[in-house]
């Protein structure tokens, strides 16, 4: 059996794998109720240290899309906000994109 030849990577050193970017997630709430669920998200950040840096609200028939572009936050936060988001009522999905972008 082969072995990997690299380091497993180290989410908490994405900032030194890759100089002079920054760490961006975009989380994107799929739900029944436009209101409720941002004012939650907005608190979840804020809450876990992160900071808003976008959000966008989209009206999809009886549904509403929540796109919230956060930064402040490691890998391993926006995926837990994910998943409580996920885990209101009315929501019908959430995911998360992480992005690394130059500043």
């Amino acid at each position: 059996m082969l072995q990997a030849a690299y380091e497993p990577f180290i989410e908490d050193e994405i900032e030194q794998a890759f100089p002079g970017c920054v760490l961006t997630h975009v989380l994107t709430v799929v739900s029944d109720d436009q209101l409720a669920i941002a004012v939650e998200a907005l608190q979840a950040v804020a809450a876990l240290g992160g900071r808003l840096e976008g959000l966008h609200l989209t009206r999809r028939g009886q549904s509403r899309d929540h796109r919230l572009k956060i930064v402040g936050l490691r890998p391993h936060s926006a995926r837990a906000l994910c998943d409580r988001l996920a885990a209101l009522p009315g929501v019908a999905r959430a995911s998360v994109e992480h992005q690394i972008l130059r500043r």
